[in-house]
């Protein structure tokens, strides 16, 4: 017999999430009247073209030293990553 395979289960506590708190309801419906006025305003625009900087760390788990990575390595993959946050790489 197969495994059970599991499921995400994001959407059944988000039915729930009403149930336990009483204004989820309206908190989630404030949120997106909030973005509808910043996407009609343009505001969305100008955020979104803002840069943001995040602190990254980053952990490199090996059990060998010939499994470990480079800084460079690392730094190159960080740099191939912006433009995917930004959705100005080729592919967008």
């Amino acid at each position: 017999m197969a495994p059970k395979r599991r499921q995400c289960a994001a959407m059944a506590e988000y039915e729930r999430l009403p149930e336990e708190q009483p204004s989820f309801r309206t908190n989630q419906q404030r949120a997106e009247e909030f973005t509808a006025r910043a996407v009609t305003s343009g505001e969305a625009d100008r955020v979104a073209r803002k840069m943001i900087t995040i602190p990254t760390v980053v952990h490199v788990v090996h059990k060998k030293p010939q499994e470990n990575i480079s800084k460079s390595q690392i730094q190159s993959q960080m740099t191939a990553l912006n433009p995917d946050f930004r959705a100005t790489n080729p592919d967008t």
